[in-house]
C-alpha cells in the first residue's frame, strides 16, 4: 500500500469517525435526557471518537477500539465487564505486534485486569493462562523498560497465588525466587512487597521440607517486618505470620533457644493484633499455647504455666461471647492439660483435662463428628493422668458410638491407653478398627 493510498485511508477513517462521534453525542443526548442509563456513556464514547478523529498525531485504529472496551468495561461489573476486557485484550495484541513499544504496556495492563476479574468471579482455571501471559508481557516490556519492574513483581505475585490457589505448587518456588529477585532492586523504595515476597518464599520451601533454605529467608523477612511494622501496622498480620514460621523453622533445626525468642516476639505481635483486632484473640490465645510448651521444653516451667493459664483465660472469655469457640477452648484444654501434666502439675492438669472433656462431650451431642476429638481427649488425658474412670469412658464412647468413630482414631487411642497401662480398655478398642 503506497503512502497516498495511506493517507486517503486515514482521512476517510478521521472522516467516519467524526460523523459517528457526531451521531452518537446528539444520539446520547437525547437518550439522557430521556433516562437512558447508558445516554451518557454513548455521549463519552462519543467525544473520545470524534476527538480521535481530529487528532493530528498518527491515527491507530486498533488501539482505539481496544480503548473503547476498557473504557466500556471500566463501567461494568462481572461478565459483562470481563467481556469487554477480552475484547480489549485480543485488540491490543494485534495492535503490540505492529507496534510492540506502545502496545505491550497497554496489553499486559488488560491482562491484568481481566485475571482480576476472572479470580473475582471465582473462575480460578481460566485466570491462570491469563496470569501466565501477563507475566511474560511484564517480562518482555522490563527488558526495555526497566520502571516496569514493579508492574513484573505484582503480577508475578499473583501468578503465584493463582497456582497456590489451584495447588499447582511445582513451580511456585521458582516463581516466588524470580518475584525476591524482581523485588530485590527495588528495595529503597518497595521493602513492603519484598518483604511479602520472602515471607511466600520461606513458605514454599517450608511446605518442600526444605528448612535449611527457609531459614535465611525467613530471617530476612522478620527483619524487614520488624523495620516496617512501627510506621505501617497494617503489616502486623504478615509480621505475625512470619515470625511464627521462624519459630518453626529454628525448632525444626533443632534450635531451641531462638525458636523462644521468635515465639515470644510472636506472642507480642499476635497482642498488638488484638488489642487493635479483637477477632484476632483466637490467634494469641495459640500463640500464647505454644509459647508455654516451648518455655516448658527448655525447663522455664513457671514461665510456661504463666503462658497457659493465658491462654485458657483468652478461651473463656471468648467462649463466653460466642459459642464457635468450644472447640478451639476443648483443643487447648487438652494439649494444655497434658503439658500441665508432664511439668508435673497433676492437680490443675485433670481440672483442665476435665473442663475439656466437659465442653467436647456437648459438641458431640451435638455433631457426631466431635466423636472422633472426644475419644483422642479422653486416650490422652488417660495417658497423662492415669485416671481408670476416663479410660473406661473412652470404652464406652468407642461402644456406643463405633460408627461415628475413624479406625485411625481407634488404633491412636488404642497405643495411648496400652501405654498407660491399661490393657483390657485398649484391646477393646483395637478390637472395634474393624
Amino acid at each position: 500500500m503506497t503512502a497516498a493510498v495511506k493517507g486517503r485511508r486515514d482521512t476517510y477513517v478521521r472522516i467516519g469517525m467524526m460523523t459517528v462521534g457526531d451521531l452518537g453525542v446528539v444520539g446520547g443526548l437525547a437518550g439522557w435526557i430521556l433516562g437512558w442509563r447508558f445516554g451518557h456513556l454513548l455521549v463519552t464514547l462519543s467525544l473520545v471518537l470524534l476527538i480521535a478523529g481530529m487528532w493530528p498525531g498518527k491515527f491507530r485504529p486498533r488501539r482505539s477500539v481496544a480503548g473503547g472496551h476498557v473504557l466500556i468495561g471500566r463501567h461494568l461489573k462481572g461478565v459483562e465487564a470481563l467481556d469487554s476486557a477480552r475484547k480489549a485484550a485480543h485488540h491490543y495484541r494485534k495492535f503490540a505486534a505492529r507496534h510492540p513499544d506502545e502496545g505491550l504496556v497497554l496489553l499486559a495492563g488488560t491482562l491484568d485486569w481481566q485475571r482480576a476479574l476472572l479470580r473475582e468471579l471465582g473462575r480460578h482455571e481460566e485466570a491462570e493462562p491469563v496470569a501466565r501471559e501477563a507475566v511474560e508481557t511484564w517480562r518482555e516490556v522490563v527488558t526495555t523498560d526497566s520502571s516496569r519492574r514493579e508492574n513484573l513483581s505484582k503480577a508475578l505475585h499473583h501468578l503465584t497465588g493463582t497456582l497456590a490457589g489451584l495447588n499447582r505448587e511445582g513451580e511456585l518456588t521458582t516463581l516466588t525466587e524470580e518475584a525476591v529477585v524482581v523485588q530485590r532492586s527495588l528495595v529503597a523504595t518497595q521493602e513492603v512487597l519484598l518483604a511479602l515476597h520472602l515471607q511466600n518464599l520461606a513458605t514454599q520451601l517450608r511446605r518442600t521440607d526444605r528448612w535449611e533454605a527457609a531459614l535465611p529467608v525467613a530471617e530476612e523477612a522478620a527483619t524487614l517486618y520488624r523495620r516496617l511494622v512501627p510506621t505501617d501496622p497494617d503489616l502486623l498480620e504478615n509480621a505475625a505470620d512470619t515470625t511464627e514460621g521462624l519459630a518453626t523453622t529454628l525448632r525444626r533445626l533443632e534450635r531451641p533457644l531462638e525458636a523462644l525468642q521468635s515465639t515470644q516476639e510472636w506472642v507480642e505481635y499476635e497482642r498488638t493484633l488484638a488489642d487493635r483486632v479483637p477477632d484476632h484473640r483466637p490467634e494469641l490465645a495459640e500463640a500464647l499455647r505454644v509459647l508455654g510448651s516451648r518455655s516448658a521444653n527448655l525447663h522455664r516451667t513457671e514461665d510456661g504455666i504463666a503462658s497457659w493459664r493465658e491462654s485458657l483465660e483468652l478461651w473463656r472469655q471468648l467462649v463466653s461471647e460466642s459459642e464457635e469457640h468450644r472447640a478451639g477452648y476443648a483443643d487447648a484444654c487438652n494439649l494444655i492439660g497434658h503439658g500441665l501434666g508432664v511439668v508435673g502439675e497433676s492437680t490443675e492438669s485433670l481440672a483442665v483435662f476435665r473442663t475439656g472433656l466437659d465442653v467436647r462431650r456437648t459438641l458431640a451431642t451435638l455433631d457426631s463428628r466431635q466423636y472422633d476429638d472426644l475419644l483422642d481427649d479422653l486416650a490422652r488425658a488417660t495417658q497423662t493422668t492415669l485416671v481408670p474412670e476416663l479410660a473406661a469412658e473412652a470404652v464406652a464412647v468407642a461402644r456406643e458410638h463405633t460408627d461415628a468413630l475413624s479406625a485411625e482414631t481407634l488404633s491412636r487411642a488404642a497405643d495411648r491407653l496400652r501405654e498407660a497401662g491399661f490393657t483390657v480398655e485398649a484391646e477393646e478398642l483395637s478390637a472395634r478398627r474393624s
